[in-house]
């Protein structure tokens, strides 16, 4: 299990190191979500057709997921921009 406490501006994933996954500067609107995330393996500029604070949390958790899985962050940031989300 993945133990999660989240903020107004950051969301904490602790796996067995900590590993903080945030986001500056987020700006949302219809057309979808754009932030800067920040990672223990680095920083990356997030556009998604995903729209509302809770797919950037959802973002987040996906994103802190690929690194406690040790996925390369190149890997992560492709498919978090190119994910279409879910029928429904």
């Amino acid at each position: 299990k993945f133990p999660m406490a989240i903020q107004s501006d950051e969301l904490l994933v602790v796996p067995e190191c900590s590993t903080v996954v945030q986001y500056l500067d987020p700006q949302f609107d219809l057309n979808g979500i754009r932030a800067e995330v920040s990672t223990p393996s680095g920083e990356f500029e997030l556009t998604s057709k995903l729209v509302g604070h809770y797919n950037l949390e959802n973002v987040l958790c996906a994103a802190g997921a690929g690194i406690a899985l040790g996925l390369p962050l190149s890997m992560i940031k492709k498919s978090l921009v190119h994910f279409p989300g879910v029928p429904g």
